[in-house]
């Protein structure tokens, strides 16, 4: 979906009917931007969850940052299995992604990597999926898995996902996060992103009632 347009209200339904015949109960959306709400709000969808948006310039990063050399590899189709299971370690219970949900996202923007971090047993313990779409660049998941938090492995996939957008020379990378996450809110600011003074929000519906 475009970042400032939303579907029609007739596209919508059509998906929502789709979706009820496959046998689904609920629909949930990505991040909405606040002027994409109009037509999942006539449609009766509800906010399921409010997001900080962040964007970080890119020119001073490319001048004067010195980014430490990551342990971090591009993951492969072999780690998704692994990477889906820290997802749903490391978020809570409803809003982990599968593998199908991993590689749509990856697959959201013209392209992409995923880095991961390798544990002592050599699975990954912490992956990040970055994407760019012309000059700009996004961090679209990060997670960790809980017994290997607060190591710095986060600050390495970030620092790893603006070492690979500088190589794009994008001009700026966008993140977001849940307004209550203060941990990933501390370490996004602490790498130079700056809130957006508008959010964006995730709506869900119920498909058990006709549109």
């Amino acid at each position: 979906m475009d970042q400032r347009s939303a579907p029609a209200s007739s596209v919508l339904r059509s998906w929502l009917g789709e979706l009820s015949d496959l046998g689904f109960r609920q629909v949930r959306t990505g991040a909405v931007h606040a002027e994409q709400l109009g037509p999942f709000q006539a449609l009766g969808f509800e906010v399921a969850q409010d997001l900080v948006l962040l964007h970080r310039g890119m020119s001073d990063l490319r001048r004067s940052w010195r980014l430490t050399t990551a342990p971090v590899r591009r993951a492969t189709a072999d780690d998704l299995d692994r990477l889906a299971e820290l997802d749903a370690a490391a978020f809570p219970a409803g809003w982990g992604l599968d593998v199908a949900a991993i590689t749509d996202a990856a697959s959201a923007t013209q392209r992409h990597r995923i880095g991961a971090i390798d544990g002592a047993d050599r699975r990954p313990v912490a992956y990040a999926i970055s994407g760019r779409a012309g000059q700009a660049a996004f961090l679209q998941r990060l997670a960790v898995d809980p017994a290997a938090q607060q190591g710095g492995l986060g600050r390495l996939l970030v620092a790893d996902s603006l070492r690979w957008a500088a190589r794009w020379q994008v001009h700026t990378v966008a993140v977001n996060t849940q307004h209550d996450n203060d941990r990933a809110l501390r370490l996004y600011e602490s790498m130079g992103f700056m809130r957006r003074p508008t959010g964006l929000t995730v709506m869900q519906r119920s498909l058990e009632d006709s549109c």
